[in-house]
């Protein structure tokens, strides 16, 4: 399985674009959410940090991936449940 094949065309482009574009010296990681399709076809959500340093000549990125599914999956469903409570007070 190649890279390409564990995200969206529209999300490989957008992280394409990051890793690209990050700069050494730039300060702050770049930072992106992303959800995979792992092999075994179950999802995950990605948090990732790319940064760049120069070592000699030579430019190196750095890619850092958290899985944060847990957490996500938690936050949506308290919005969701917040939603419901919404709903039923109005």
């Amino acid at each position: 399985m190649r890279s390409a094949d564990l995200v969206t065309p529209e999300d490989f482009d957008r992280l394409d674009e990051i890793i690209r574009t990050t700069q050494p010296g730039a300060g702050a990681p770049s930072r992106f959410t992303v959800w995979i399709r792992c092999k075994d076809g179950s999802r995950r959500c990605i948090l990732g940090r790319v940064t760049a340093a120069w070592q000699g000549p030579v430019m190196i990125t750095y890619l850092t991936m958290t899985d944060i599914t847990e957490s996500t999956e938690r936050e949506q469903a308290l919005r969701d449940r917040l939603a419901e409570l919404q709903q039923i007070l109005t």
